[in-house]
């Protein structure tokens, strides 16, 4: 890095990579866009201009899961909670019991599992003793399909919330179906689409992203492929719309298009919204529809949510 042959990086995978690069790429004013981490600490530009968020972080998404509860359980109710053991699990579960402050909905235990457990039968065990009302699973990987499996199989019979690395059809859910199991019933907030998921609304664009993929000999259900399609979007609006002002394409130009986005993926679910500004709004994306998940299909539950800059920034977020 310190060559200074490079004018950015963009969608860097992991809040672990991205934690390990920010201070140095900022003290080079290098710029760090769009990181592949929905931790909500990329979105500090007081103290971090040099590095943006992308995804729907885990503090919005806690936050609407909060909302859809609070409207499915009004008189009030307990919330099992089982969280990967990690900083990914643990800020979604603080997230969580943030959100809820105030409201009648109680966390009645928050279970942790080791990211290297072969599957998470004790803590669904464990949760499923409380016979509490909800439970949300907060994990990834093949844990998603485990933790889903083992409710299904016990005599628990929960409102079922899952975080959206577990959202995926191809990868959460058909593996349940190849077990003579079924998912059913497990709500997710959604905010883009899948090219393959059945209830897509732009089919030419949805088309024209599995018609490439296949062409190319690549699997359109493989969700890694069409979140690069999703990623590359705001990329290149981002490199676009920097070309556009004066000076041209350069680092500082590149900033100032980061935390300027007004652009929308097509396959984004309706009403939501992707706009950045500055330091008055630093979260691309704030909002969310809980759909559950039945039978190859999803059904929207509940109400659509805007928090559309309600959240700001992570200094605003963090002291919350």
């Amino acid at each position: 890095m310190a060559s200074g042959d490079y004018a950015a990086s963009f969608a860097i995978v992991g809040t672990a990579n991205n934690g390990a690069v920010q201070e140095v790429m900022n003290s080079e004013c290098m710029g760090q866009y769009l990181t592949g981490s929905s931790h909500p600490r990329w979105g500090d530009p007081q103290n971090y201009p040099w590095t943006t968020g992308m995804g729907l972080d885990y503090y919005s998404e806690s936050n609407l899961w909060a909302r859809y509860l609070e409207a499915k359980f009004p008189q009030g109710g307990r919330i099992e909670v089982v969280h990967i053991n990690n900083d990914f699990g643990k800020i979604y579960a603080d997230g969580l019991e943030r959100a809820l402050q105030g409201s009648n909905l109680t966390i009645a235990e928050k279970l942790a599992h080791d990211p290297q457990a072969p599957n998470l039968d004790n803590q669904i065990t464990t949760a499923a003793a409380s016979n509490a009302e909800a439970l949300v699973l907060i994990t990834a990987g093949t844990f998603c399909s485990q933790g889903l499996a083992a409710v299904e199989k016990s005599a628990w019979r929960p409102t079922v919330l899952v975080g959206n690395s577990c959202a995926q059809i191809s990868t959460t859910f058909a593996p349940l179906t190849q077990q003579g199991l079924t998912g059913n019933g497990t709500g997710v907030v959604r905010y883009y689409y899948a090219p393959t998921d059945p209830d897509v609304e732009d089919q030419r664009f949805a088309t024209l992203m599995t018609d490439t993929l296949s062409a190319a000999g690549l699997d359109p259900a493989e969700a890694q492929y069409s979140n690069g399609w999703f990623w590359g979007w705001y990329i290149a609006a981002v490199l676009q719309n920097a070309s556009q002002l004066r000076g041209g394409l350069n680092r500082a130009n590149m900033l100032v298009a980061s935390y300027t986005i007004d652009q929308a993926w097509p396959m984004l679910i309706s009403g939501v919204t992707s706009k950045t500004s500055g330091n008055d709004d630093a979260y691309l994306f704030e909002s969310g529809q809980v759909y559950s998940y039945a039978d190859g299909g999803w059904t929207k539950e509940g109400e659509f949510v805007s928090n559309d800059g309600q959240q700001k920034n992570w200094p605003t977020v963090s002291t919350g």
